[in-house]
């Protein structure tokens, strides 16, 4: 079987759309915090989200960052709060607080965000914004 059950269960990959400054932010600032490499990251167009949708049965996608994680798949506002957890506090708080918040309250806010994110600071030509330092080359999956 091909995509991300033929691999390590245990992966944690940030699916995002890959010409998105925000969400490329995000990957910034996961690859600056992550010091134990935990992360990959693909793009909504790549093989590999496609391999996702496939094995998991996903239709009806948002647009909005996507966390894969120990089998499970997360959206939007949700996603981003799994990222979190994934880092020691102050960040782990962050999620602990938003699980508090009712899902559409979240998700409003994120789709807001999401909605106007290439009016509010643009969009990327090509698929990530810089390409990844060499020590990060072999977490960007295809």
């Amino acid at each position: 079987m091909s995509g991300v059950h033929s691999k390590n269960k245990n992966e944690l990959i940030v699916f995002v759309d890959s010409q998105c400054v925000v969400c490329n932010g995000l990957v910034e600032w996961i690859l600056a915090r992550d010091k134990k490499k935990l992360f990959q990251f693909a793009g909504l167009n790549s093989e590999r989200f496609k391999a996702l949708k496939e094995n998991q049965n996903l239709t009806d996608i948002p647009d909005s960052v996507v966390f894969y994680k120990q089998g499970k798949v997360y959206f939007k506002s949700r996603a981003v709060l799994h990222i979190f957890q994934n880092f020691g506090f102050p960040w782990s708080s962050i999620h602990s607080i938003g699980q508090w918040l009712p899902e559409r309250w979240s998700d409003a806010l994120y789709d807001w965000v999401a909605q106007n994110r290439y009016g509010w600071f643009g969009q990327t030509e090509e698929d990530f914004c810089k390409m990844p330092a060499p020590e990060h080359k072999g977490r960007f999956l295809r």
